[in-house]
């Protein structure tokens, strides 16, 4: 079976028994990837008065298209 990169990006382990059948897929921890990465980027309170920069974190959220007509 073939993936593709972000598929295969998400996958942290994958277990298999003796017949060669998936058993299990385990995917990466989403929460705890954006906390190591609020922290590298001083975004927690205490890191930011550590931090001699100004630093911002724009989130974007990308829905479905709609065609509105008015």
């Amino acid at each position: 079976m073939e993936l593709d990169e972000h598929v295969a990006g998400m996958i942290a382990a994958i277990e298999v028994d003796e017949a060669r059948r998936t058993t299990k897929v385990r995917m990466w921890d989403k929460n705890q990837a954006l906390e190591k990465a609020f922290k590298y980027l001083g975004l927690y309170e205490r890191e930011n008065s550590q931090q001699s920069e100004n630093l911002s974190l724009q989130v974007v959220l990308v829905g479905t298209p709609t065609n509105e007509r008015e």
